[in-house]
């Protein structure tokens, strides 16, 4: 017996084909409409949560999908609904949570991080200064 994947109904009725020429059902319960046996799995939260740290790093776009399996239509979707999640104005945060922010990460590793410069010259082999 057929099953909706969403609502578990067993109240389910063909509805048509899809573009590839595979069955479509509809459930009749919630008005959910899908497919038998899908060609991809659907992208699962662990997924998502590696494309997202991948993100962060410095690796090609094209890497990523590689890495992860997914397509590529489907992943600029999902870089598109990311960006749009950013805010475009970095006016909207506050002074004060900046300085939240910025105390979270701890004043001590920002200090640690600022290193005096060195001048060119001594470096140079052989130089005199």
């Amino acid at each position: 017996m057929i099953t909706c994947p969403r609502c578990q109904s067993g109240r389910i009725v063909k509805n048509g084909f899809t573009h590839n020429h595979v069955q479509n059902y509809k459930c009749k319960s919630c008005s959910r409409q899908f497919v038998l046996d899908r060609k991809h799995p659907p992208i699962t939260q662990a997924t998502l949560d590696l494309i997202d740290k991948l993100l962060l790093e410095r690796i090609s776009l094209r890497g990523i999908v590689r890495v992860t399996g997914v397509s590529h239509r489907w992943f600029f979707d999902y870089l598109k609904k990311k960006y749009a999640e950013v805010p475009q104005k970095f006016e909207e945060f506050s002074k004060q949570e900046v300085e939240e922010r910025t105390e979270k990460k701890g004043a001590s590793s920002l200090n640690a991080t600022k290193s005096k410069p060195t001048s060119r010259r001594s470096k140079t082999a052989g130089g005199s200064g």
